[in-house]
């Protein structure tokens, strides 16, 4: 890899981390805060139906992802040139990103019981699942089975996807990776919807 694509990489591993961390550390410790103060009780008991609820906290968490990812990137115009082979497709994954991690960052927080529980996934689920997803490499310098652990990784399909909407190129079919990351959001929005439905860890 030479150095401008090894830039290139980089600077696009960046922008989507930015935007994967931000988008779920501000759902899960908004939401938490939000329970510890037992401030959510009262949005509970109101005439607001629960998918409103959840939705809110999943836009404000996008609007901070997006926000963050968009300023790494204007930043980033400053150092270095960025072309898009397919803008929309660029953008569409980005959204569908900053979508499932605010999910998944409202099940944390319903789950933790204290403050340090927010932290735990990040630190040690996400962030090595960020790693080992193709962000700063491609999967096909794998041996084989390791390409095949790879594929049980959520990010690399979001990676791939982001990365072809910048240079054109994936180690997987596109359309494979992009229905992968819708189903992920129809799944855990569901299992987000059916936990706050039940008061899980509202409740006592």
């Amino acid at each position: 890899m030479d150095a401008g694509a090894q830039r290139d990489q980089t600077l696009h591993a960046l922008i989507m981390m930015s935007v994967i961390t931000n988008s779920y550390s501000n759902v899960a410790s908004s939401f938490f805060s939000n329970k510890f103060q037992r401030s959510i009780e009262e949005m509970m008991v109101s005439p607001m139906p629960n998918w409103v609820i959840l939705s809110g906290f999943i836009f404000g968490g996008m609007a901070r992802g997006l926000g963050v990812g968009l300023i790494v990137t204007i930043v980033s115009l400053f150092f270095t040139r960025l072309t898009v082979e397919h803008p929309l497709l660029t953008v569409l994954v980005v959204v569908l990103t900053s979508a499932l991690f605010s999910i998944g960052g409202f099940i944390n927080a319903l789950l933790a019981n204290k403050f340090d529980d927010i932290s735990i996934v990040p630190t040690f689920i996400l962030t090595p699942l960020t790693y080992l997803g193709g962000v700063f490499y491609s999967i096909s310098m794998l041996p084989d089975f390791w390409q095949g652990v790879s594929m049980l990784n959520p990010i690399l399909y979001m990676v791939n996807v982001f990365r072809y909407g910048f240079l054109g190129v994936s180690d997987i079919p596109v359309g494979w990776a992009l229905a992968a990351v819708l189903g992920f959001i129809v799944v855990l929005f569901t299992i987000a919807l059916r936990m706050l439905e039940r008061g899980k860890g509202i409740r006592s």
